[in-house]
């Protein structure tokens, strides 16, 4: 057993190696052990279905595609380890929250902030950063002693910080106990679990596509080559790199694959501490295995190093064009993509990239549609704005909140309550002229203003007469026959009728979780909420229209 390195530039056939390797063991021993293909999450659907299309076997059950996250949850589900409860993201900093509060007399630097909102996702992030890295509570202690030697205020306030964060994380280590995994935990149950999972009997890992590891998967991979007959770890590195025959020399910081070497250098390492049998790296120095056309191998040699003009002169097909600004950049792009399809390209054909998208966002939204160009940005894209989260949130605060002005009138413009733009403008200037507020939403009285902005109750109320409290969350009934009118002939009706609608079903929906209740149960009567305006009916009507728009990316977000 022994992990073997196999190096090489960009298109030198790593990948193509890998997966014959992996064809060829399988039509060699059909029922032999397992074998792993270990990937980026976002590369394992492209190579399995590359392995299954593409591989000339009738069929296979031998070779599995995983991330490290994937191949986590195989080895936990080996060992018989579903039934543990795992806390999720939320649920951690759900808990770190409470641990502030429990432990905030204690604390020294975060006490005077401990129950402000986003603290605990701040400390979630930090704590994040320190299990990444390998560090326990005990390591920050021992720092948090040697600051405690130094006299100088800045240190000293850098040791309260430190005190606090073992505290909290020590407490939140020992409200885990056993019998609760975070996903921190989890990863460190995995390593536990890789020594006695019965998969890597035999086994074969091919580790492809990792610029970088982690601790855990640098942990996870010394196990393998501990353990598995076979590890085999592709890694983008120039053949001539110093470091691959010294590997406890630091790459250089100007080098073009120093993130790689780093890389490489850590697992070297970690194999040697852990006893790890490593064989000779095999280098693979043959031309460009994957590219076929010969400007896109020049662009891959002297693209980044100082050979600029070479490329220029030798590789057909590459156009270099330099503008003044990134907006010069976009427009330049544009007319490019314009005139492939006038030469019969497709969209689909043609892909833009660009080093950081944040930067060129808001040009390409606003300049490819001047060209008639539509396009998708592949980015992460948040969905708080949208109007059924902002609807089910200021349901929330109302229920809360005794009906504050602020969200009733956030929740008339999420557009979902069933009421046109005009009924809108009209009630919303009804509330704003005669000052309505709070609990004068949830009245059973119809709303009867005079120009004292007053309700008529109230008026009378005032004159002496009396009246009693409307009660939060009591149900707005329609006005009785006798006070009933044509809703032509009374507009303050036709308001009324309008609050009615709305005020009704969240009036229910007070009344209801007023009181003793579990989870479940809330979240029934806040479904049955939503279902009782025309939320679906609304949702579906958006989509429809963003689809006959071709705005497919809104479409897909209702």
């Amino acid at each position: 057993m022994a992990v073997q390195f196999v190096i090489g530039r960009s298109g030198s056939g790593k990948t193509h190696r890998c997966m014959s390797a992996i064809i060829e063991s399988m039509r060699n021993q059909p029922l032999g052990g397992n074998i792993f293909w270990i990937l980026p999450r976002q590369a394992t659907f492209s190579a399995e279905r590359q392995l299954t299309c593409n591989s000339n076997i009738p069929g296979f059950f031998r070779a599995r595609v995983f991330s490290f996250e994937q191949l986590g949850n195989e080895i936990i589900r080996s060992q018989g380890g579903e039934s543990i409860p795992m806390i999720t993201t939320l649920g951690r900093r759900m808990i770190i929250g409470h641990l502030l509060r429990t432990h905030a007399a204690e604390l020294k630097y975060f006490g005077p902030v401990a129950l402000q909102p986003g603290l605990a996702d701040k400390l979630d992030a930090t704590f994040s950063d320190f299990e990444s890295a390998g560090k326990t509570s005990v390591e920050l202690h021992g720092f948090e002693k040697v600051l405690r030697t130094w006299n100088t205020p800045d240190q000293q306030t850098l040791a309260d910080k430190i005190h606090d964060l073992t505290l909290i994380y020590q407490a939140y280590t020992d409200f885990l106990g056993q019998e609760r995994l975070d996903q921190h935990h989890r990863l460190l149950h995995v390593l536990k679990q890789v020594e006695q999972s019965p998969i890597f009997k035999n086994a074969e890992v091919y580790v492809d596509g990792f610029y970088e590891f982690s601790e855990y998967e640098r942990q996870i991979l010394a196990r393998l080559g501990q353990r598995c007959k076979k590890v085999e770890i592709n890694l983008t590195i120039d053949p001539g790199s110093a470091i691959l025959f010294s590997p406890d020399q630091l790459p250089g910081d100007l080098s073009l694959f120093h993130p790689v070497e780093s890389a490489y250098r850590r697992l070297r390492i970690l194999f040697r501490e852990q006893a790890v049998a490593v064989d000779e790296p095999i280098v693979l120095l043959k031309e460009m295995h994957r590219f076929t056309s010969p400007a896109i191998s020049a662009i891959e040699r002297h693209a980044f190093g100082s050979a600029v003009t070479y490329v220029q002169r030798s590789a057909d097909g590459i156009k270099m064009q330099e503008v003044a600004s990134i907006s010069d950049e976009v427009d330049a792009a544009a007319r490019q993509i314009r005139d492939y399809l006038k030469k019969g390209l497709r969209l689909r054909d043609i892909c833009v990239l660009v080093r950081q998208l944040s930067d060129y966002e808001e040009l390409i939204k606003s300049k490819f549609p001047e060209y008639g160009i539509r396009f998708f940005l592949d980015r992460r894209r948040s969905t708080r704005h949208h109007p059924l989260l902002q609807f089910v949130r200021t349901m929330l605060t109302i229920a809360q909140g005794k009906w504050p002005h602020a969200q009733m009138m956030s929740l008339l413009k999420t557009g979902l309550v069933g009421i046109d733009d005009e009924q809108l403008d009209a009630l919303e200037n009804y509330v704003l002229a005669h000052r309505i507020q709070g609990q004068q939403w949830a009245s059973v009285e119809p709303w009867q203003f005079e120009d004292t902005g007053l309700l008529v109750s109230d008026a009378a109320a005032h004159a002496g007469m009396g009246r009693a409290d409307v009660q939060a969350g009591a149900e707005v009934d329609a006005p009785s026959e006798s006070t009933a009118k044509s809703p032509q002939s009374d507009p303050n009706l036709q308001i009324d009728m309008l609050r009615r609608k709305i005020g009704s079903p969240i009036s229910k929906f007070i009344a209801k979780i007023n009181g003793d209740q579990t989870v479940r149960s809330f979240c029934i009567e806040l479904i049955e909420l939503i279902e009782a305006f025309p939320v679906r009916a609304t949702l579906t009507r958006w989509r429809a229209v963003a689809e006959s728009a071709n705005d497919i990316e809104l479409m897909h977000e209702h």
